[in-house]
């Protein structure tokens, strides 16, 4: 089975841009090329940071994809 794992992010606009960049880095290094029981991740895609739509908090979407070992006994 596969898949994509999304993780979404906010920060205030007064905190900036950066402080959220560097939260989404943690994500994505705990996530890469992880193994956590059957489930295997790769490489997470961080996209650029977006206002959201009432331009109070920067946000972004952390993808990560994945694909879940089944195994059968």
């Amino acid at each position: 089975t596969t898949g994509i794992m999304y993780v979404r992010l906010y920060s205030p606009i007064g905190e900036g841009e950066k402080e959220l960049r560097d939260r989404a880095d943690v994500v994505e290094v705990a996530f890469r090329l992880q193994t956590v029981g059957n489930v295997h991740y790769y490489e997470p895609n961080i996209p650029l940071s977006s206002r959201s739509d009432d331009g109070h908090w920067w946000n972004t979407v952390i993808e990560c994809p994945f694909y879940h070992e089944e195994i059968f006994s």
